[in-house]
Protein backbone atom coordinates (compact mmCIF):
# COMPACT_ATOMS: atom_id res chain seq x y z
CA UNK A 1 0.00 0.00 0.00
CA UNK A 2 1.07 3.04 -0.77
CA UNK A 3 0.27 6.57 -1.46
CA UNK A 4 2.18 9.16 -3.21
CA UNK A 5 1.98 13.24 -4.02
CA UNK A 6 2.73 13.72 -7.40
CA UNK A 7 1.61 16.88 -9.28
CA UNK A 8 0.44 17.75 -12.97
CA UNK A 9 1.71 20.86 -14.59
CA UNK A 10 -0.54 23.45 -15.85
CA UNK A 11 -0.47 25.61 -18.95
CA UNK A 12 0.25 28.53 -16.83
CA UNK A 13 3.20 26.65 -15.26
CA UNK A 14 1.09 26.31 -12.06
CA UNK A 15 0.73 22.60 -10.43
CA UNK A 16 -2.28 20.57 -9.43
CA UNK A 17 -1.53 17.91 -7.06
CA UNK A 18 -3.40 14.34 -7.30
CA UNK A 19 -2.81 10.98 -4.88
CA UNK A 20 -1.28 8.68 -6.67
CA UNK A 21 -2.79 5.46 -4.43
CA UNK A 22 -1.66 1.73 -5.01
CA UNK A 23 -3.65 -0.91 -2.66
CA UNK A 24 -3.76 -4.67 -3.68
CA UNK A 25 -2.50 -4.31 -7.11
CA UNK A 26 -4.68 -1.85 -8.25
CA UNK A 27 -3.49 1.75 -9.10
CA UNK A 28 -5.96 4.84 -8.64
CA UNK A 29 -5.74 8.64 -8.79
CA UNK A 30 -7.60 10.81 -6.29
CA UNK A 31 -7.56 14.88 -7.59
CA UNK A 32 -7.15 17.26 -5.09
CA UNK A 33 -8.81 20.58 -5.41
CA UNK A 34 -5.78 22.71 -4.79
CA UNK A 35 -3.43 25.11 -7.20
CA UNK A 36 0.18 25.85 -6.37
CA UNK A 37 0.78 29.25 -8.26
CA UNK A 38 4.61 29.84 -9.11
CA UNK A 39 5.99 32.60 -6.51
CA UNK A 40 3.05 31.31 -4.26
CA UNK A 41 3.02 32.82 -0.80
CA UNK A 42 0.67 30.35 0.59
CA UNK A 43 2.81 27.12 -0.63
CA UNK A 44 3.61 25.85 2.66
CA UNK A 45 0.11 25.87 4.20
CA UNK A 46 -0.95 24.39 1.09
CA UNK A 47 1.78 21.57 1.44
CA UNK A 48 0.49 21.29 4.58
CA UNK A 49 -2.75 20.73 3.63
CA UNK A 50 -1.95 18.33 1.16
CA UNK A 51 0.04 16.30 3.32
CA UNK A 52 -2.66 16.28 5.58
CA UNK A 53 -5.29 14.47 2.73
CA UNK A 54 -2.75 12.57 2.43
CA UNK A 55 -2.50 11.59 5.98
CA UNK A 56 -5.96 10.98 6.12
CA UNK A 57 -6.44 9.17 2.95
CA UNK A 58 -3.25 6.73 4.26
CA UNK A 59 -5.41 6.14 7.55
CA UNK A 60 -8.95 5.33 5.56
CA UNK A 61 -7.17 2.87 3.15
CA UNK A 62 -5.61 1.40 6.80
CA UNK A 63 -8.52 0.74 8.66
CA UNK A 64 -10.49 -0.79 5.71
CA UNK A 65 -7.97 -3.15 5.33
CA UNK A 66 -7.40 -4.02 9.21
CA UNK A 67 -11.21 -3.62 9.96
CA UNK A 68 -10.68 -1.21 12.19
CA UNK A 69 -13.41 1.41 13.14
Amino acid sequence: MSVIIRFRKLKDGSKRPFLDIYHQGNRSKERIDLVIFHGDSLRKEKMKMIEKVKSIRELEILNDQYDFD
